[in-house]
């Protein structure tokens, strides 16, 4: 159910995902951390006054009681379905994000054979950097080659 109303809103909010005590917690070490200048980062003001920030990759926000709760990588996994970048150059991978936006930014789109892994030397033998997790077939949010 989360991953469909994510897929047709754009978003989804898993409420009761943790315990209040733990979220309010939470809160207060954001609101303190933000309410700090932090050096290279510029918060973004945004609409109803909210405020755009960056917390850092330090605990808590790191923790794995946080980032692996298994409901949370479900809905990610059927999410993250994006494989551009397997066998393509980033000028083809740029392109085609421009064809995803213009068709309307579904997620689906990234389900349609020709969006998949694209055969080649690319694929088959990724340069120095890219990732070449899993074999060339693999498709899925943490495998292939990209």
């Amino acid at each position: 159910e989360a991953l469909e109303k994510m897929r047709r809103n754009g978003f989804v909010v898993l409420e009761s995902l943790l315990p209040t005590e733990w979220v309010r917690k939470l809160e207060a070490e954001a609101q303190a951390f933000l309410d700090l200048p932090q050096e290279g980062l510029i918060p973004q003001p945004l609409r109803a006054g909210r405020t755009e920030g960056h917390l850092a990759f330090t605990a808590p926000w790191a923790s794995d009681w946080l980032l692996k709760n298994d409901l949370i990588l479900e809905v990610v996994a059927g999410y993250m379905t994006n494989m551009l970048a397997a066998g393509r150059t980033q000028e083809e991978q740029q392109w085609a994000l421009v064809q995803w936006l213009t068709s309307g930014a579904s997620l689906d789109w990234f389900l349609l054979p020709e969006w998949g892994p694209k055969r080649g030397p690319l694929l088959d033998d990724p340069p120095a950097g890219c990732s070449d997790v899993g074999e060339r077939e693999d498709v899925g949010p943490f495998f292939g080659r990209i």
